[in-house]
């Protein structure tokens, strides 16, 4: 049975030269995101050359208001010249 729960998975792969600073302007939208209604899990990882996001949301109405603040419309603005593409996101619900 497939859930409303939404986890989603975003790969940016940024400019070699350019990764510490699109690192640090995503990670200044942590916090303020784990503070959303609707935010279940919001963290940053990395490797030696993509930042990964690995949400966790209680549904597409919850996702879509993050994407309404100005703190994620601006560091989406920020880092699109910042990275080598747009970003790769996978979208999944859990179905077991």
């Amino acid at each position: 049975m497939e859930c409303a729960m939404l986890y989603l998975v975003a790969r940016l792969t940024p400019q070699p030269d350019l990764f510490e600073e699109t690192r640090t302007s995503v990670a200044g939208i942590v916090e303020p995101t784990r503070k959303e209604k609707g935010c279940l899990r919001f963290e940053l990882h990395s490797d030696d050359e993509h930042l990964y996001l690995v949400e966790a949301w209680e549904d597409e109405a919850a996702l879509e208001f993050h994407y309404a603040q100005d703190y994620t419309r601006m560091v989406m603005t920020a880092n699109e010249a910042r990275l080598e593409g747009p970003p790769r996101i996978e979208k999944m619900h859990l179905v077991a």
